[in-house]
């Protein structure tokens, strides 16, 4: 900077931040001797007010800038306090209502507009999403001190930039951008000053049509003076323009003055705001919101309270022009999820764009400002797009007036997603005849029906174990005392298959107290084998012998079983050979797996019969049924869906997780297969609902309308009072076929016999299921099911009178619909299964 430094508290900064001037700033009446336009005697009863000790300190506080609601003040200060980043700072502090003076606590603005070095003198741009501000002494700095730009992104600001077709190798400083972002006013010392070089001026530059600015241009007469003009401020509309001068007279060094653009396009003289605005001392930095009644400023002044040498103040001024802030929110309608969006708004009348506007990407907001015509009312178009929502295009009505006023307008998109239900009819109210009551004939929903099932569960007398373990899973029930055996049976275990399964060693230890006079066979064994898979480490042949025990010592020790009724199967001492005598496919890793177990056999049947269970049950008809769904916003954004399903009024019943992003149709839902077994079947007729959730790929989620699954209990004791069918079910599953044959074996010939065969009666309608795991290729696995499930077919037609039976369907679905998960070996071994369903009529002989 040139010249000499002026000589007050400013010196450590001022030439740099403040670029004071080089002479002392006393007031020098312009050519005519007046003062600017005689303000103080329009201006003296106003009050001014210094904003305190939340916004102001002993130290230096100045350079405020006010968005344009009013709201939001950004200043500078070298205040050493919590967050500051180190010399003079940028902060911010808020507020709830224009107009009063309750501000929140400073927060220090940050990386990377603040550093260690110095900042100062900002303009936010009136949408809030653009800062202009001072730096000085930056690596990327062409002078003392250059005007630099960020934008906001969400809550964080970005891209800082240096603005090097407007700075110059001289000191530039304390920008104010217009309300429409085109044009940028700034202080520079640069060579064509009208005081020379000791002077500083206001200078002006254009937002061209590449987005570069403009070479800057001295704004002259009668704005600029021999003097110092300083801080300029454009008021929105950009047709007022405030700032601070020392050459056009007034009350002491730098005074506020005002000026207007004319029609023509120059400024008129400038006016003086007179007291209580101006004092004996500098005047700096002013700032109003777009209302133009309240205004804020930098002074050194004492006559109404002050906390430092410098400090904020805040007064009221009379509006000099009439402005509209437009302001409003791009938002889903469903997740209220505030939405990225670029919007245009034109002049319908003069066809002038008058703004463009980008909305928040934190808050979805997005506001501007503009004059208005106090005697015409006019409208604006506004035109737009939100990737995944389309397009905006609507138009907001700016009526005539005499005062400032807000238009909000905001922008709700996309629409809360859409849900049905749909679903066969119910095969039981399908077969009721046209004399049953309406109320059931008529009824669609789920019919939860009570019938007598007879049901068969095999017992696999097989215990796994982890790799190179002689520990009995977890997941195996397991009493720790004989105490806790009393009471146990085995036709009293709650849950299905292998919720039964888990407890086979209780299962033996139970029977064989019922039947003292049976024996049994334990055998352990490993996955060490000629032909385990090249790479597949084996197990020690000890840990056989250690399985074998762990299982021999639960039944002697908590089940008190007889040993000499415990027959241990000699250990294989081939170090290549540890299968079990009938192994699972050692080809295969899950094979290979498989034979990690304790097995125990038995010629006694009480041992290994199956556990027959026959009750009262309620079912679910129909079985299944699907959703039809629509996101309500575009498919792209949504990151994945869910169904939930509850009884009206409770907690989730089940969740559909699996169901798409795009699908309109979801895979179907079977009350039986995917509902948690724990949650049973209603025992009322409280409805179902389901509610689709889409969650969008920024977390938010959006629920759909809940849909009502009606549900009606046909109980036995209403089908005998309203004389409806009945009918009973039995169930029946043989497991333990040989490994890759579909021969019975002598367990399931005799389960066939004793519960299958001889229990089939009058109008009988079978149905035989032939399954498999997913061990080995699928096609292989789907001959190998209807292999079993024709060795069924062909006992029951030769063994059952075909009198007897109304129907019989066979078929094998291999391994694509299996009973249970297949992740474990228990559950493969029951999948390879035959099912045999027996539905028959009451009253079948």
């Amino acid at each position: 900077m040139k010249g000499k430094l002026h000589t007050t508290l400013f010196a450590a900064f001022a030439a740099l931040l403040l670029g004071v001037s080089l002479t002392p700033l006393v007031a020098q009446p312009p050519d005519g001797g007046h003062t600017g336009g005689g303000g103080e005697e329009n201006m003296e009863e106003f009050i001014i007010r210094n904003l305190g000790q939340v916004v102001n300190t002993p130290d230096l506080e100045y350079a405020p800038t006010i968005t344009a609601d009013g709201k939001t003040l950004y200043f500078v200060s070298n205040r050493n306090a919590p967050g500051s980043v180190g010399g003079h700072d940028f902060w911010v502090s808020t507020k709830d209502n224009r107009l009063d003076t309750i501000f929140t606590s400073p927060v220090n603005l940050g990386a990377p507009v603040n550093t260690t070095l110095n900042e100062g003198v900002a303009s936010i741009s009136a949408d809030g999403q653009v800062i202009y501000f001072t730096a000085c002494n930056r690596e990327d700095g062409l002078g003392d001190c250059d005007i630099y730009e960020a934008e906001l992104d969400g809550t964080e600001w970005i891209n800082v930039r240096n603005l090097r077709e407007i700075n110059s190798s001289d000191w530039d400083s304390q920008p104010s951008i217009s309300s429409d972002g085109k044009t940028l006013y700034f202080i520079s010392n640069r060579p064509g000053a009208m005081g020379g070089s000791d002077d500083a001026d206001i200078y002006i530059s254009r937002l061209q049509s590449d987005g570069r600015w403009s070479e800057p241009v001295n704004m002259g007469a009668p704005i600029n003076t021999k003097k110092r003009e300083d801080s300029p401020f454009i008021f929105p509309g950009g047709k007022v323009l405030y700032f601070a001068s020392a050459g056009h007279g007034g009350f002491g060094k730098l005074d506020f003055f005002v000026c207007r653009m004319q029609d023509d396009g120059t400024w008129s003289q400038p006016e003086n705001l007179g007291k209580p605005f101006n004092t004996s001392e500098d005047e700096r930095f002013i700032t109003l919101p777009a209302a133009g009644d309240v205004v804020y400023f930098a002074s050194e002044r004492k006559d109404v309270g002050n906390e430092g040498t410098l400090d904020i103040y805040m007064g009221l001024l009379p509006p000099r022009t009439v402005t509209v802030l437009i302001a409003g929110r791009i938002y889903d309608v469903c997740t209220d999820g505030n939405l990225p969006g670029e919007l245009s708004f034109t002049n319908t009348t003069t066809g002038e764009v008058v703004h463009t506007a980008k909305t928040n990407s934190s808050t979805g907001e997005y506001s501007f400002v503009m004059d208005v015509d106090q005697d015409e009312a006019f409208t604006i178009a506004v035109a737009g797009n939100v990737p995944g929502y389309g397009d905006i295009e609507t138009k907001i009505d700016v009526p005539a007036s005499r005062e400032y006023r807000e238009i909000r307008r905001d922008f709700p998109l996309g629409e809360t997603p859409e849900l049905a239900w749909t679903a066969p009819q119910s095969d039981y109210i399908a077969s009721l005849p046209a004399s049953a009551p309406a109320k059931y004939r008529n009824f669609k929903g789920l019919v939860i029906e009570e019938i007598l099932v007879k049901e068969i569960y095999p017992l696999l007398t097989y215990v796994f174990f982890d790799s190179a373990s002689a520990t009995i899973p977890n997941r195996y029930k397991l009493f720790k005392s004989p105490d806790q055996t009393r009471g146990f049976t085995d036709t009293t275990i709650p849950g299905g298959t292998l919720q039964k399964y888990y407890h086979v060693l209780n299962i033996i230890g139970f029977r064989m107290r019922e039947y003292p006079n049976t024996k049994i066979t334990l055998g352990g064994f490993n996955s060490t084998g000629p032909r385990a898979p090249e790479g597949q480490a084996g197990e020690d042949l000890a840990i056989s012998e250690k399985r074998r025990e762990v299982v021999f010592k639960y039944l002697t020790e908590i089940w008190q079983i007889d040993p000499s009724r415990i027959q241990l199967v000699p250990i294989n001492r081939d170090p290549k050979n540890g299968f079990p005598p009938e192994r699972s496919t050692p080809t295969d890793p899950l094979g290979l797996i498989e034979n990690r177990r304790a097995e125990i056999r038995s010629e006694d049947w009480e041992i290994m019969r199956p556990i027959f269970v026959k009750e009262i049950r309620r079912f679910h008809s129909p079985e299944s049924m699907t959703f039809q769904m629509k996101n309500g916003i575009a498919d792209q954004l949504v990151a994945r869906r869910e169904i939930e399903i509850r009884r009206k009024g409770d907690n989730d019943w089940h969740t559909m997780k699996n169901i798409g992003t795009t699908d309109p149709t979801s895979p179907e839902y079977n009350w039986y297969k995917n509902a948690d077994p724990e949650l049973g079947v209603a025992n009322d007729e409280t409805p179902y609902t389901a509610q689709m959730v889409v969650y969008s790929q920024d977390g938010r989620e959006c629920r759909s309308n809940e849909v009502e699954i009606p549900v009606t209990i046909i109980t036995n004791e209403v089908k005998r009072s309203e004389r409806l069918i009945d009918k009973t079910i039995d169930r029946y599953s043989l497991v333990l076929f040989k490994f890759d044959s579909n021969e019975e074996g002598p367990l399931n010939a005799r389960i066939l016999k004793t519960y299958v065969y001889d229990d089939i009666r009058q109008g009988a309608q079978i149905k035989v299921t032939g399954y498999t795991d997913v061990v080995g290729l699928e096609d292989r696995n789907l001959k190998l099911s209807q292999a079993r499930a024709g060795t069924v077919d062909k006992g029951i037609k030769k063994n059952v009178s075909s009198s007897k039976i109304g129907s019989l369907t066979t078929e094998g679905v291999g391994e694509t619909q299996p009973l249970f998960s297949n992740d474990l070996p228990e559950g493969r071994f029951y999948n390879r299964t035959v099912q045999i369903v027996i539905e028959t009529p009451t009253g079948g002989s």
